[in-house]
């Protein structure tokens, strides 16, 4: 229930808060499982299909009506993010996604396997070095100026230097 302020509260997952002349109350309008009855759960030859039908539209309502910038490392989700991203702009004739990343020192360095999938995906990408986002002044002074415009705590240390590779972008 808590949160960073000490007069908010926080509306449970899966709840709407009302709040009115009476006072503020919230009632459940969602269950992640059906609470009486058998559910419908899929069968295993199902799922394949279904996800990948459920990964597209997720990519899609994403992808604005311009060019597109995806942050992409060296792992599994963001190649496999990258990759239906640039699959749909091929298929629709848009301008593919631009890949963004950080480079970190070694050992670190993900950058050959970045530029790895940006070459097999035909996608323009923007490198660029960790220290170089963080700024002269380094991440934590980045990350204290950030943090006063921002309405809650920042989730990621980091985040300065994604937004700087952003801009550069």
């Amino acid at each position: 229930n808590d949160t960073y302020f000490a007069d908010v509260k926080r509306v449970p997952p899966g709840h709407v808060a009302r709040i009115d002349r009476d006072g503020c109350r919230t009632h459940r309008y969602w269950e992640s499982v059906a609470l009486h009855g058998a559910f419908g759960w899929l069968d295993d030859d199902e799922v394949p299909e279904r996800f990948e039908s459920l990964f597209e539209q997720a990519i899609v309502r994403r992808l604005p009506v311009g060019p597109a910038g995806i942050y992409v490392s060296g792992g599994l989700d963001s190649a496999a993010v990258a990759t239906r991203a640039a699959d749909v702009c091929r298929r629709e004739g848009r301008v593919p996604p631009l890949g963004l990343s950080l480079v970190f020192p070694a050992p670190y360095d993900e950058s050959a396997m970045v530029r790895g999938l940006a070459c097999a995906l035909r996608m323009p990408t923007v490198l660029l070095p960790f220290e170089e986002a963080a700024g002269a002044s380094g991440v934590l002074a980045g990350a204290l100026e950030l943090s006063r415009m921002l309405p809650s705590p920042m989730f990621n240390i980091w985040e300065p230097a994604y937004v700087r590779l952003s801009r550069v972008a």
